[in-house]
């Protein structure tokens, strides 16, 4: 891929692929994307995108990614789950089975800008450094904090791991 446009002069330390679109992070925790946007999946606000545009700082979107640096980021099969460094989880993207975070699923609606999740908040909200891992999969995600697991989304299959079959917005 030609790096020019967007990227021109960035360095990419992260990329990360969803079912038809890439997120790029760049050393200074900055985020593009690009591919299908349908579901708000690349977080510009925007549908398909043959290059790389940046996931959304637009004041005017309220990008919940506005003056905060990202430092882990994970994508699944249509949405993206992004932990700040101060440790804030934002989300973006198709929440079908509440796979974006926000503590709620419904069919159809599309996260297309990074929002606050609402599931943790004030769960990994702290001044100190928090040891977190993120992992996504498919529709369903888990975070690791401070020894403590905690998942979201679609669980048919158990993967939750809460002994359910449903989809949920978090447990732990």
């Amino acid at each position: 891929m030609d790096i020019s446009g967007a990227l021109l002069g960035s360095v990419i330390v992260r990329v990360v692929a969803g079912f038809d679109f890439y997120i790029a992070m760049t050393i200074t925790g900055a985020l593009y994307g690009w591919g299908n946007g349908y579901d708000g999946q690349i977080g510009a606000g925007v549908g398909t995108s043959y290059t790389p545009v940046a996931v959304s700082l637009n004041p005017s979107y309220n990008s919940a990614l506005l003056g905060r640096t990202v430092a882990v980021l994970e994508c699944g099969r249509s949405s993206c789950n992004a932990i700040t460094t101060d440790n804030q989880l934002i989300g973006w993207g198709e929440n079908q089975y509440g796979s974006v975070g926000v503590g709620t699923a419904r069919s159809g609606v599309q996260y297309r800008v990074p929002i606050p999740t609402l599931c943790l908040k004030g769960m990994i909200h702290s001044s100190k450094k928090m040891t977190t891992k993120l992992s996504v999969g498919l529709y369903h995600s888990v975070l690791l904090v401070e020894n403590q697991l905690y998942a979201w989304g679609f669980g048919l299959y158990g993967q939750l791991g809460d002994n359910t079959q449903s989809k949920h917005f978090m447990s732990n």
